[in-house]
């Protein structure tokens, strides 16, 4: 290093090297004050490859792809092609119907590498590598041929507008065999979280949605879910790899939503996993899925149903903790511990299958300041007599019957299958009368600590399920 810590050596390895720490040509400090020496350095920065590909403004595709048809079907030859098609040309090499894609044409691929190795030609093989990484065109006979031209012509050139690409298709494999795998590889085997690598990577900025990404991802939820069913993830882990799976609160490939499920929910279909590891799936497909419960999850249509039940299963979990945790705000009563306690002891067994909680106005403010998840979607009770701002229900669904606890001091009521009274589950808001008319069975909760609600309770439930719950298991 020089005095004042400028780097020895050329000019334009001095600036590549400022440029490797982040260096922009806005302020260029004492070493570039001369104008045309700023402008030389601009141009030189350009060169090496700043920025991404853009396809020229106005350029009519459809056409493009066209001329260069006919062209090549009449004279089996590119040389009838003015320099700017032939520059143009990889825009359009993936173009259209996928059958008459221009590169899958191998006669075609050979006349272009012939063309580009005369040369100067920098800006359209970023063109080629760019439409590569959105196309990742692997279904194509042709698919090594273009990955062969492609390594050729970034990797063995030294061409100073390929620089910044070179340097991408060597750190993060973007031209290897198996690319996307060994690419999503590479980051989890490196502490960079995901934007910022797949940023360095190159793919951003219109390449985020693109093929090569696409297959990354796919494999890598297959192998997270691989990872899942040996019980070899930790929940810190799969908290990072999900950075990866998810964007701005959406799943970063819709067209891997039921992929993602099956990954990430089947190796749970005849297990519970950790509570570490569900309390970190949950919230991800409640974002990115959505409740699948609801008759509007669209998120959730046409993942099986055996994975949509594990889904289930977590969240009759996660509502039984947010209204006990609410009833602690609500309603203070010191038997809630004991309604907490039975029913958690017929969630052990399996035998509440679904949930919903109703809430009144005021509870339900409340609720969005201590529910595990704020916005989760409750159902609404509705004023009225015998309503009070601060009364929650919870529903649920309990063998062949349909259950409504209420807060405060209100009465447990059962409907058995068939029961047109029953309340139906999931719907946005219910009145009082919905949820007490016409139940086969309704209990007080009197004699908490002796056991004497929860034993006819219990009593009931198993004359009707058949399950029986001892009293060792459901007092506290």
């Amino acid at each position: 290093m020089t005095q004042g810590g400028a780097p020895r050596g050329s000019f334009r390895e001095r600036l590549e090297a400022r440029r490797e720490v982040g260096w922009r040509p806005v302020n260029l400090g004492d070493d570039f004050q001369p104008v045309h020496v700023q402008r030389a350095a601009i141009m030189v920065v350009k060169r090496l490859g700043e920025g991404d590909p853009r396809q020229p403004q106005g350029l009519d595709l459809d056409e493009l792809a066209e001329r260069i048809r006919q062209t090549w079907r009449e004279s089996g030859s590119l040389a009838g092609l003015s320099k700017r098609d032939l520059r143009l040309l990889p825009w359009v090499l993936f173009h259209g119907q996928e059958q008459a894609w221009l590169g899958g044409d191998r006669e075609l691929l050979r006349d272009y590498r012939g063309w580009l190795a005369q040369g100067h030609r920098s800006r359209a093989v970023v063109a080629l590598l760019y439409e590569y990484l959105a196309a990742y065109p692997r279904q194509l006979s042709t698919f090594d041929q273009v990955r062969a031209l492609l390594r050729e012509q970034v990797l063995g050139s030294d061409a100073i507008g390929l620089h910044q690409w070179r340097e991408r298709c060597t750190e993060f494999l973007l031209l290897e065999e198996d690319g996307p795998a060994r690419m999503v590889t590479a980051w989890w085997d490196s502490p960079r979280p995901a934007e910022e690598f797949l940023a360095d990577a190159g793919l951003a900025g219109g390449l985020e949605g693109g093929k090569f990404l696409a297959e990354a991802t796919d494999f890598f939820v297959r192998w997270l879910g691989g990872r899942l069913a040996r019980g070899e993830l930790s929940s810190t882990k799969l908290a990072r790899a999900l950075t990866w799976v998810e964007h701005d609160g959406r799943l970063r490939f819709e067209t891997l939503r039921i992929a993602t499920a099956e990954a990430l929910l089947a190796p749970f279909e005849e297990r519970r996993p950790a509570v570490e590891i569900e309390s970190t799936l949950r919230p991800f497909f409640l974002r990115c899925l959505g409740d699948p419960r609801l008759p509007h999850a669209t998120g959730w249509a046409n993942v099986p149903d055996g994975l949509r039940s594990v889904m289930r299963r977590w969240l009759v979990r996660l509502d039984l903790d947010d209204f006990f945790r609410l009833l602690d705000k609500t309603a203070l009563d010191r038997q809630w511990r004991y309604r907490k306690a039975f029913w958690r002891a017929y969630l052990k067994r399996d035998l509440i299958t679904d949930t919903w909680i109703v809430l009144g106005p005021e509870a339900a403010k409340i609720a969005r300041r201590i529910f595990e998840h704020g916005d989760k979607a409750v159902g609404k009770l509705r004023s009225g007599p015998g309503v009070l701002g601060n009364h929650s229900v919870l529903l649920m669904r309990l063998g062949r019957m349909t259950v409504a606890e209420w807060s405060h001091n209100g009465t447990c009521r059962f409907w058995l299958e068939g029961n047109r009274d029953a309340p139906a589950m999931y719907r946005p808001s219910y009145s009082r009368d919905e949820l007490v008319h016409g139940p086969d069975f309704k209990q007080r909760h009197h004699g908490t600590e002796r056991g004497t609600w929860q034993g006819r309770i219990a009593d009931w439930i198993y004359r009707n399920t058949w399950v029986r719950v001892s009293p060792s298991d459901y007092m506290p």
